[in-house]
This record gives C-alpha cells, structure tokens and sequence, in this order.
C-alpha cells in the first residue's frame, strides 16, 4: 500500500490567492507599492513632525487610541497620492476618503467636535477635488488643498495632545502652506507658461519665507533643494507615477531642513 505523507502531495492553492501572490511579485506592482509608500511616509513625517516635538515645551501627551488618527493620516496620504497619480479621477482615492471619512465618526474624533469637523473638511475637500466640473485643478484648488493639508491633521495632533492650540504653533505652519504651493503646482499644472510662472512664483515666496526664519547652514541647504529643484526637475519630463513621490520626497526634506533652521 502506497503511504502518503505532506510531501507526497503537491500543495493546493486557490486560483485567487496564486493570482494574486503572482501580481504582487511583478515589478511593476512592486514599483507602484513601493512609490505609495514613499508619498505615505513623507506626507506623515511632514504632518507628526511639527506638533509632536513642540508640544514636548508643553508637556503634551496624545490621549490613549491615538492610533485612530495615525490610521486617518495614513488613509488621507494614500488617497493624494492615488488622485494625482491617476490625474485627479480615481477610485481607489475616493474610497480611501470615505474609509477616512468613517474613521472620524470614532470615539476619539468624536470627543473633540472642533478636531471631528476638521478633519471632515480635508476629507471632503479630497473627493471634491476629484469632481471634474468643479474644476479644482487649478491654482484655486491648489491654494485650498495646500491650507488643508498644512493645518488639518498637525493643528487636530496639537490639540488632542494639549486641548488648545496656539497662534505661535500656526505660524510655524505657515512654510508648509508655501512648501504644498510650490511642489505640488507641477501636478495641478502641468506643461504650460502659468506652470512656470506659478512655479517661480512660489518658489520665491518660499525662499523668502525660508529667509526670515533664523539663518544659518540648514538655510543654504532648504535654498539649495528649493532652487535646484526649479531648476532641474520641474524642467524634466517624468512619468507622473514618478512625479508624485518625487516631489512629495523633496518637500519631505525641505520641511525638515526649515525645521531644523528653526531649532
């Protein structure tokens, strides 16, 4: 009698589950994963940086289930960054906006009313964004979504760590604002003179910014990154699915190079 043992027998997988281990394993997905993870990272770095370490002045704490809005900031990075890789129209994005949008209706958001709507506002902002007839993408659209995502969730971590906010902590948020203008303008306009010119604009405005803050090495390198980037990138003809991770990386760096100028 034959005897059977586990190796005997080859292993029975599900059409479904070899399918998708077998997509995974392609390059191209793996390059895509990999490019969302980039955005992901830099877009968090950039929103926790600035309230975590000045709220340590203040002696404030996070409250117990603060992983709920480390999940919503999560949601909200991934969504921007399915938006503009897939041109301002994807289905992935508006269904992470509405995850996010349910994640709000938590406890914890709850709690806070002021926190709660503010972190609605980005939501909705991110699915009217998407609406064609609308016709967000444009400088009108890019003003409004580089103040949302400036303020929203590092104003909604300050407050829930010390239950205020202070107009000294909204002004260092202010070069955000100018960092969001100036690399994000390439996505909203792409290949024309309004590029440039919206482009230098911004740019000088954020070098000047980065100039009246206290001046020292880390101010030759945010000149640096900022100028070089006007120079060199916004000029080249990129794959947007590049683009995306690209600048938001670069405006990961300027950020903290602006804020550790200020410290």
């Amino acid at each position: 009698m034959e005897k059977h043992t586990f190796t005997s027998q080859p292993l029975h997988r599900t059409q479904n589950g070899v399918n998708l281990i077998e997509k995974l394993k392609q390059p191209v997905v793996q390059k895509h994963l990999i490019l969302g993870f980039i955005t992901i990272l830099s877009q968090n770095i950039i929103w926790w940086t600035y309230p975590l370490i000045y709220s340590k002045h203040l002696n404030g704490q996070l409250p117990a289930g603060s992983f709920i809005l480390v999940v919503y900031s999560f949601l909200i990075a991934l969504a921007m960054h399915f938006i503009f890789s897939s041109k301002f129209h994807s289905f992935w994005a508006m269904l992470l906006c509405i995850l996010s949008g349910v994640v709000t209706f938590s406890s914890l958001i709850k709690g806070s009313f002021e926190v709660f709507c503010l972190l609605l506002l980005l939501t909705s902002y991110l699915i009217i964004l998407q609406i064609k007839w609308i016709r967000l993408k444009s400088i009108i659209g890019l003003v409004g979504l580089a103040i949302l995502a400036a303020f929203t969730i590092p104003l909604a971590i300050f407050y829930l760590q010390n239950n205020y906010v202070t107009s000294k902590f909204i002004i260092t948020l202010i070069p955000l604002i100018f960092s969001y203008l100036y690399f994000l303008i390439p996505l909203f306009i792409p290949h024309s003179k309004l590029r440039t010119i919206s482009s230098l604009v911004f740019g000088i405005a954020l070098l000047i910014n980065i100039m009246l803050l206290p001046f020292n090495l880390w101010t030759f390198l945010a000149i640096i990154i900022v100028a070089g980037s006007w120079l060199i990138l916004f000029n080249l003809e990129l794959d947007i699915n590049l683009q995306v991770p690209l600048y938001f990386g670069l405006q990961m760096l300027t950020v903290l190079v602006i804020f550790l100028q200020q410290h």
